[in-house]
């Protein structure tokens, strides 16, 4: 095969309305409510201090290992993990809520 300098023998771009295949509807999330960054210390006080902790990645990331009492929803695909989440979370409304990802905590 013969080199011409292209970064890609073949290229297809599609368009999608989603980056992330999540199922919500435009009007079901504000992008702008975004949850507050916490330091290691600040992450462990909440811990101790009874938090609510999700870990929100996939079934082999959380096998190797989670936090301490973590709660790893038993879906296959993140489409199904917001719903999921939302139903274990239904009355702690009032409590504080930890998720954690392969992205960041």
């Amino acid at each position: 095969m013969e080199d011409d300098d292209q970064s890609f023998f073949k290229l297809t771009i599609k368009i999608r309305k989603q980056i992330v295949a999540d199922g919500l509807g435009i009007d079901e999330y504000d992008v702008t409510n975004v949850g507050k960054y916490l330091d290691a210390k600040a992450w462990n006080d909440a811990l101790e201090n009874g938090a609510t902790v999700i870990d929100m990645r996939n079934h082999y990331e959380s096998e190797i290992g989670k936090f301490k009492g973590a709660i790893c929803p038993d879906v296959e695909t993140f489409k199904e993990e917001l719903p999921e989440v939302k139903k274990m979370l239904q009355g702690k409304e009032e409590d504080q809520i930890l998720l954690y990802c392969t992205g960041g905590i």
